[in-house]
């Protein structure tokens, strides 16, 4: 059994006690790396991930979060990486917009690379991101814009794009969405 394995493994014994169901399907999805792998990895992040903000027992919370954060950075970000390059070239709607649900649940999240590879994507493929975006209701397009202005905010050779600027800007305009400050607005 590889580290891998047995990461999962763990995952799967720390929420058994917490209903989350496990799909057998989600250990082979590692090692692949085809587009229904990576949806499986995602797919598998977001239920995980929704449990975990649901946990009423005390302390389940952080104890789940650990294994969260190891399946993060071990699985979850290089299946995200490889999807960004994906996209990058193909339009899979399906692999974007189960893409877009992990960013959404991952709201809030510290993690900048989900943000600066989303700007990436976006800038390199922006007519898929919005087509994949009009799917989602008003909170989840909200949370989308604001993973493509924090991009702009965290990378540079985005924030020194004046196209993708006024593409945000744009889409932002189309979708009637308003955030706390305009891409490009700096805040003090």
């Amino acid at each position: 059994m590889n580290w891998k394995t047995m990461l999962l493994c763990l995952i799967f014994a720390s929420t058994v006690s917490y209903g989350f169901e496990w799909d057998p399907d989600y250990d082979t999805a590692i090692s692949s790396g085809t587009q229904a792998d990576i949806i499986r990895i995602f797919k598998f992040a977001v239920e995980f991930n929704e449990s975990n903000k649901k946990m009423e027992r005390p302390g389940a919370y952080h104890e789940v979060s650990e294994l969260l954060e190891l399946y993060h950075g071990l699985i979850l970000m290089p299946a995200y990486r490889q999807c960004v390059q994906i996209l990058s070239r193909e339009d899979d709607e399906n692999l974007a917009k189960e893409m877009l649900k992990l960013l959404v649940s991952y709201e809030n999240s510290a993690d900048e690379e989900l943000s600066t590879r989303f700007g990436h994507l976006y800038r390199s493929n922006p007519g898929l991101i919005e087509k994949c975006m009009r799917s989602f209701d008003r909170r989840g397009q909200k949370e989308l814009i604001i993973h493509l202005e924090s991009a702009w905010g965290l990378d540079k050779d985005l924030h020194q794009d004046e196209v993708y600027k006024q593409k945000v800007q744009k889409l932002k305009i189309r979708l009637k969405i308003k955030t706390a400050a305009p891409i490009g607005t700096t805040i003090k």
